[in-house]
């Protein structure tokens, strides 16, 4: 994991700079500093900045898109770019992003071009070697545009499908919690409560063995502290151990045999691919190499390898719609790409393609969103009624039980 450091250093033309850099150790963090044309004067860790790095890798996508975009359109303003990318330090907010734009533009001044100087600060390859075809057609600027135009509608799709689940989420936190709160606080209570009152209990099986795994839980009644943090370590564990299953790749291939949620995964993964290809060979990057670039980037395994066996093929000799055929993608790209090479306009018809794509994905989104809303609302039925059942019911039925 990459470790982050606040630093001070001075610039080729000898002004005081401040930011956070990325690396694995300071020796690193100095080397780039360095290669970035900045002389370090200090170089600190910063643990809060770390912490922000590890649980966001990458540039923030919104920031990024932004940024393309208004330096996209302050070059079609007449305006340079070194002169976009100090504008920059001044509203991108993402601590990464500004180092990157930091060191690009530094880069600039001692004299490289644009997509080396990119490449050098760390922006993705794709979006370099992008800047590196049009910009020397002139079309740099609209080039920008373009990046950050795709990396909003990526986002927004993404938003779109991580939205739906956000929901049932946060209940299911929240009801983890509650649970463990039940077990060591609200349950040892009703328990000295009806130990108090001094009735003859006849509890019911399921009140019986509620109790009694509370007190196994809390190592008797009143609780024992090292039993009670023994126990609660097992049960969070438990729950961590469900998480890491939801993201590991057995429970993905799982979901893999649902037909709705694999077309969906495909057509989103695809979406976002072929956008970027289009881009790159818009761009006049070799179709094998665009390939190669593109297929790095894929979530999915078999996006992965279709994408990497097109790229060979295509660096065999073969035409790009009957790579696509062999390279073993998906139906609706193969209709997608045959239809763009037949039109004599490939780089239109894969746009279109990959809008149809895109609309695909937000039309399934949408329906999967009111499933989830429906389901949601029986979930949220079900933690309800087991909140009663682990709460007030016990009480109410120990006691009318007695009555």
């Amino acid at each position: 994991m990459e470790r982050a450091y606040k630093y001070i250093a001075k610039n080729s033309r000898g002004t005081t700079v401040t930011g956070v850099v990325h690396a694995k150790n300071k020796p690193v963090a100095f080397a780039k500093l360095k290669r970035g044309g900045f002389r370090p004067v200090s170089v600190t860790f910063s643990l809060g900045d770390t912490v922000r790095g590890a649980v966001r890798p990458n540039f923030d996508p919104g920031e990024l898109a932004r940024f393309y975009i208004t330096v996209g359109r302050r070059m079609q303003n007449g305006k340079g770019l070194g002169d976009g990318l100090e504008a920059a330090i001044d509203y991108v907010n993402d601590p990464r992003l500004r180092q990157a734009v930091m060191m690009m533009r530094q880069a600039m001044m001692d004299g490289a071009q644009e997509h080396q100087a990119m490449m050098a600060a760390g922006f993705p390859r794709r979006d370099c070697l992008s800047i590196k075809s049009t910009s020397e057609a002139g079309k740099a600027a609209s080039s920008f545009i373009s990046l950050g135009e795709e990396i909003q509608r990526t986002e927004a799709t993404s938003r779109a499908v991580k939205s739906t689940f956000r929901i049932p989420k946060m209940m299911s936190v929240f009801m983890v919690i509650f649970i463990w709160a039940a077990l060591v606080f609200m349950a040892p209570l009703t328990l000295s409560f009806l130990k108090q009152t001094g009735l003859k209990m006849n509890f019911s099986p399921f009140i019986q063995g509620y109790f009694d795994f509370v007190r196994f839980f809390n190592g008797g009644v009143p609780r024992d502290t090292t039993v009670v943090t023994i126990s609660s370590l097992c049960y969070f564990g438990v729950f961590c151990a469900i998480v890491w299953f939801f993201k590991s790749e057995l429970f993905r291939r799982l979901l893999d045999r649902n037909e709705t949620l694999r077309t969906l995964s495909v057509k989103s993964d695809h979406a976002a691919l072929w956008n970027s290809f289009t881009l790159l060979y818009d761009a006049a990057i070799p179709a094998k190499e665009a390939a190669s670039i593109v297929g790095d980037a894929a979530k999915r395994v078999d996006s992965k390898k279709a994408f990497h066996k097109m790229g060979r093929l295509l660096d065999g000799g073969s035409p790009l719609d009957e790579a696509v055929e062999n390279a073993g993608f998906p139906p609706v790209v193969l209709s997608g790409v045959k239809a763009a090479v037949s039109s004599g306009s490939v780089v239109t018809g894969m746009t279109e393609m990959t809008k149809n794509l895109e609309e695909d994905v937000r039309v399934m989104t949408a329906r999967m969103q009111e499933t989830v809303k429906l389901l949601s609302v029986l979930f949220m039925g079900g933690c309800l009624l087991l909140l009663f059942s682990l709460t007030y019911y016990p009480m109410m039925a120990s006691v009318l039980s007695n009555l």
